[in-house]
């Protein structure tokens, strides 16, 4: 009997030592009773049935049903089985207790709901929304409901529904949902409304839409042909923002702009910058625009002054004492 119970031990030493070094689950599940690390190995071991089946069966004594709906969610995902995983990453984010576990399942629910594929994914969302009272939680069923539309190429109907987030549910972040009604109004060529919604977060200078906020008004007037517009956003993001992810982009699309204006030597000024900064594949290419742009601004020079544009800065030298 006690050889017995010893190897029993021993197992579930083992077993919590095993499940500790698999999947990495999120902080807030960490250190709970046996039954979940029993469900987590199961779990990593796919296992997914008799996770559900252990989940089940200690639902109603358990101190952390939440955490338990989750793991079962969990395991549904590894069956595939979409909407009962979806239905209880929704039922967290709705009615949890575990403010730690609500945004987690939150995010789980975006992955899960969405494999449904666009028709369904949408309509539960839209039955999920009509059920509950707490309208608290609307704006982010809505916001995932955006994103499938967006995923699915869907721009307008996107729009619409970050319309009525504005609209009628007076959604606080304002400039966020701006920049991807402006984005989207870009994808359906909308670029005249896109240029106009972007004034004001621009005028905002918010840190956190600033720079996509000028990349995009560039796009949006270079194609309606407001190239003095366009400068303005790619002089600003030149001078101010010179780590942007588009940097490339940038200083290419500025030396197309000073090309358009006749401004030569500006224009081979940058393309000398974007020659250092290219790859060997473009190189090639950047060295025929050089070459191009060094024999008009030859011909321009007679009619032109291309140095009208370069305004020297001299340091003022400190009277000495």
């Amino acid at each position: 009997m006690k050889k017995k119970i010893s190897i029993f031990i021993i197992s579930i030493f083992s077993l919590l030592l095993f499940s500790q070094t698999i999947v990495t689950y999120p902080a807030t599940l960490e250190n709970l009773i046996y039954e979940h690390e029993l469900i987590k190995f199961y779990i990593n071991q796919d296992e997914f049935e008799l996770a559900i089946s252990i989940a089940d069966s200690v639902y109603d004594e358990s101190f952390y049903p939440d955490s338990l709906k989750y793991f079962k969610g969990l395991a549904y995902n590894g069956l595939k089985h979409w909407e009962s995983s979806s239905s209880i990453f929704s039922d967290i984010f709705i009615n949890g207790k575990d403010e730690g576990l609500i945004p987690i399942a939150k995010n789980e629910f975006n992955k899960s709901v969405k494999k449904l594929g666009p028709t369904k994914s949408i309509e539960k969302i839209t039955a999920i929304i009509d059920s509950i009272d707490n309208v608290s939680k609307h704006p982010e069923l809505f916001l995932t409901m955006a994103e499938i539309y967006e995923e699915n190429q869907l721009f307008e109907e996107a729009n619409e529904v970050y319309k009525f987030l504005l609209e009628d549910l007076k959604y606080d972040k304002v400039l966020s949902i701006k920049l991807k009604i402006a984005t989207n109004d870009i994808f359906i060529k909308d670029y005249q409304h896109a240029a106009d919604l972007l004034k004001s977060v621009i005028a905002s200078n918010d840190s956190l839409y600033i720079e996509d906020a000028l990349f995009f008004s560039y796009i949006a007037n270079s194609s309606i042909n407001d190239f003095e517009e366009a400068k303005k956003s790619l002089l600003r993001l030149y001078l101010e923002f010179p780590a942007h992810r588009n940097r490339f982009e940038i200083i290419e699309g500025l030396a197309g702009i000073y090309e358009n204006f006749q401004e030569y030597l500006m224009c081979w000024y940058l393309l000398n910058e974007l020659y250092e900064i290219s790859s060997e594949t473009q190189k090639f290419d950047i060295h025929r625009q050089i070459d191009r742009i060094k024999k008009l601004l030859v011909q321009d020079t007679l009619t032109v002054d291309q140095f009208k544009n370069f305004k020297p800065v001299f340091e003022e030298a400190e009277d000495e004492e």
